[in-house]
């Protein structure tokens, strides 16, 4: 999921090298994005907020890449444990820490997966009124309130 979040965040700018740098390895991977897409939580929620009003609505998700990545991390102590196995796996309340971690950590997953879409609209893709709109927000000059209200505005024009 982090993956696809980065290819949506940074499209056809993603290279070879930089996919290989972070397969198999969660850190890297959330550096990257971090690095190629510093504007992608800005992104996803002015995305978001374009897409909430009019007469297409599109739920989209944006996700919390740290809760995520704490999820990974917590979940982690429990796939890759080591340890005494009186202290681990044959300790009840140690496997019931990690069902619960886990479930919760796939009930977050699960309800945004299913009640959301994923995706966001790159600026250089975006109409020029909507890229406008993108650029006022990154510059804090407006808000999601204002980015809402003008894309109510803007949906008769943009058809």
């Amino acid at each position: 999921m982090l993956f696809e979040e980065l290819v949506l965040s940074v499209g056809t700018n993603l290279d070879r090298t930089e996919y290989e740098k972070c397969l198999g390895n969660s850190t890297k991977l959330y550096k990257i994005i971090n690095r190629l897409a510093p504007q992608r939580e800005n992104l996803a929620k002015f995305t978001r907020a374009v897409f909430s009003v009019g007469e297409v609505r599109i739920p989209l998700v944006v996700w919390d890449h740290k809760k995520l990545m704490q999820y990974w991390g917590r979940i982690s102590n429990y796939l890759h444990w080591a340890g005494a196995i009186d202290e681990t796996i044959q300790n009840e309340s140690w496997v019931k820490e990690g069902i619960l971690i886990t479930e919760e950590a796939c009930a977050h997953i699960w309800n945004n997966l299913t009640q959301h879409e994923m995706g966001v609209m790159l600026p250089n893709d975006m109409h020029p009124e909507i890229r406008d709109l993108w650029e006022r927000y990154k510059a804090g000059k407006i808000g999601l309130d204002e980015v809402r209200i003008s894309s109510k505005l803007l949906d008769p024009a943009l058809k």
